[in-house]
């Protein structure tokens, strides 16, 4: 099960992953990284160590995938590998501009000075072919939604995201296909009854991981998934996780269970 749908009938590069291995990283405030403009001797707090993910390697019964990340000399992600398939990052005014993935090329837009895009124009092999549509709120994203090309250059609406947050954090998330002959929605998944652990996420809320993970909530989270109700057209399910982390708080070692299955994550950090 993807966690959201694939709008494009093309053989790029996987962006998403499994439910049980997109929850497993958690789900938190969607605040983007932002600079601070603080003089150094104005702030006598001493300097936090960021790690950054340099692995993944996940384990779903008999199967098991990794995912390499690399940085650029501003610690921003350059690129996303997996099966030697890459997803490649360019940026400008320390936003990023360009996502390249195979054929793919995504351009993000942004209006003022915000570090989160509103628009993001997609296009295959010079072809455009969709956009993804982002509204953000005081809280982090609120809306994400999916659009295609049909055959006439018809803008067709795909999915919409909605999360909900409460006192700053993530509190529901409700993903929807919809059918543009009757005009109707459907529930893909549903997130309710989200406790936290209070620590870090591997992703550190940036906006290129968000884009790896097909825009799961969980890629800028601040904070991981304990416990929480998922609902899909199979039922209710619980969603539990066992973490353990590292000295500076972030996982190293995630066992998720949901729908009767356990999931296993191993991550590899360097530490700034």
């Amino acid at each position: 099960m993807r966690y959201l749908p694939n709008i494009y009938n093309k053989p790029t590069m996987k962006k998403s992953f499994k439910l049980m291995l997109i929850l497993a990283l958690g789900a938190g405030v969607l605040t983007l990284n932002s600079c601070s403009d603080k003089a150094e001797d104005q702030d006598p707090t001493p300097a936090t160590t960021t790690c950054y993910v340099t692995q993944e390697v996940s384990t779903d019964g008999s199967e098991s995938s990794t995912m390499n990340y690399t940085y650029n000399s501003e610690n921003q992600l350059q690129s996303a590998i997996e099966n030697g398939d890459s997803i490649l990052f360019e940026y400008s005014g320390g936003r990023v501009a360009v996502v390249i993935d195979g054929l793919e090329e995504s351009t993000f837009i942004y209006t003022g000075a915000s570090n989160t895009p509103n628009r993001i124009n997609i296009n295959y092999d010079g072809i455009a072919t969709g956009f993804i549509i982002i509204v953000s709120g005081p809280d982090g994203i609120t809306k994400v939604e999916n659009h295609e090309f049909d055959s006439e250059e018809n803008a067709v609406l795909v999915d919409v995201t909605d999360l909900t947050y409460t006192n700053g954090q993530l509190s529901g998330f409700l993903s929807q296909n919809y059918d543009a002959e009757t005009k109707e929605f459907s529930t893909d998944i549903e997130i309710a009854s989200i406790i936290l652990d209070g620590k870090k996420s591997p992703y550190n809320g940036d906006i290129a991981f968000l884009f790896v993970n097909d825009f799961s909530p969980v890629a800028a989270s601040s904070s991981n998934i304990v416990s929480a109700q998922v609902v899909t057209e199979l039922g209710n399910f619980e969603y539990t996780t066992i973490y353990e982390y590292n000295e500076h708080n972030y996982p190293t070692n995630t066992t998720a269970s949901i729908f009767g299955q356990t999931n296993t994550i191993a991550l590899t950090y360097n530490c700034k």
